[in-house]
């Protein structure tokens, strides 16, 4: 860890801490001459008005890829900043390795300024990196815990799908879980041919009997979303009590079943076998057979969640996520004195993120935050 050098004696703990800064500052011996500022030091500006005292000292010690905080009292100081920058073009950022030669970068990733890598910058109690893999592209739904389990997987899909479905269908789109509503009896339909080995039994040795067969022999409808019942990537959401329309009455029954059946689908999700999850549209729990109560309604919808479905009367459609800009956004908004610098930099360097991709770049969401920020 670098020393961090203080450019007024006069420390205003409280701004420190809000930029997360005090705790390793208190670690060092206090550097207030600028002389003794080289590039084994971060350099901490206690105020604007002192960066306008220091300016060429300090563009001149940034200009040598040094780590500089401008500290700001209020939000006066941020405006007067951000007004004295003199933008001259657009903010650019490079894919990659994909810059001429002599063409000025700044590496924005763990490997160059940390300050600005998303595994070193922390939001709503993760690093962005976490946030990013666990939040916006879903894994966090399912258990999984780091960035590292799941680093260059695509987002867990969650799709809402018009029926109705065939049971060839939905076998055949094996990428996917299929929820389909279930009743408690886990068996609707007429067993075909032969009631003790009917042709559209579920299979004994199905996950879905293993989990739900208590032994019984099951059967599957030759409609509705039970058609599918079954199937390894069709999963139970249980609306009803049997296949005769009966409602659910037993509340404290109905929540120990939804804890199952999510239990299930998470458990069929970490296999590792599917992209995510398709259902219909339609709202669970207030479709064509079942009528819930608002209080089971309710307790189905905050399970459902869990899994990433948003089940509104107006039908069901997967919970909104932030985009990354949108948490860099944030993220800057409460830390301009990072933002102030970034924006600094930008002026005579174009970002680099030397682990470019094409979805996710912090380079290229810096340059387009700060053109859109600077309307350029």
């Amino acid at each position: 860890m670098k020393p961090l050098a203080y450019l007024n004696s006069s420390i205003n703990v409280e701004l420190l801490d809000k930029y997360n800064l005090y705790s390793r500052l208190k670690d060092y011996d206090l550097i207030y001459d600028l002389e003794h500022v080289n590039d084994n030091t971060e350099l901490i500006v206690a105020s604007y008005s002192d960066y306008k005292i220091y300016k060429e000292i300090i563009d001149n010690f940034r200009s040598e890829d040094n780590q500089v905080y401008i500290m700001f009292k209020d939000a006066s100081e941020v405006s007067e900043a951000f007004r004295s920058l003199e933008i001259t073009r657009p903010y650019r950022f490079i894919k990659g390795n994909k810059y001429e030669p002599g063409e000025e970068v700044y590496d924005v990733t763990s490997k160059g300024d940390t300050r600005f890598s998303p595994f070193f910058m922390y939001y709503q109690g993760l690093s962005i990196e976490d946030f990013y893999q666990l939040e916006i592209k879903r894994y966090g739904l399912f258990g999984y815990k780091s960035w590292k389990d799941v680093k260059g997987r695509p987002p867990v899909q969650i799709i809402p799908v018009t029926g109705p479905w065939t049971r060839e269908e939905v076998a055949a789109d094996k990428d996917y879980l299929y929820l389909f509503t279930d009743n408690l009896n886990r068996s609707s339909g007429r067993p075909i041919k032969s009631r003790f080995n009917p042709i559209n039994a579920v299979p004994v040795d199905s996950d879905y009997y293993r989990v739900f067969g208590n032994g019984r022999i099951l059967v599957y409808p030759s409609e509705t979303q039970a058609v599918i019942r079954g199937l390894d990537n069709a999963c139970p959401i249980s609306t009803m009590m049997n296949q005769y329309q009966v409602q659910l009455n037993n509340l404290a029954g109905a929540k120990m079943t939804w804890d199952k059946e999510i239990e299930y689908i998470i458990n069929k999700f970490r296999t590792g076998k599917y992209l995510g999850i398709k259902f219909s549209k339609t709202t669970f729990g207030n479709g064509r057979y079942s009528r819930m109560t608002p209080n089971f309604l309710m307790e189905l919808t905050q399970r459902l969640r869990k899994i990433g479905i948003d089940n509104t009367m107006e039908g069901a459609k997967p919970v909104e996520v932030e985009s990354l800009p949108e948490v860099y956004y944030h993220y800057f908004c409460a830390h301009p004195t990072l933002l102030f610098e970034l924006a600094s930099i930008g002026l005579t360097k174009s970002f680099w993120d030397r682990f470019y991709t094409s979805s996710n770049s912090q380079a290229e969401i810096y340059a387009n935050l700060l053109n859109k920020l600077f309307k350029l």
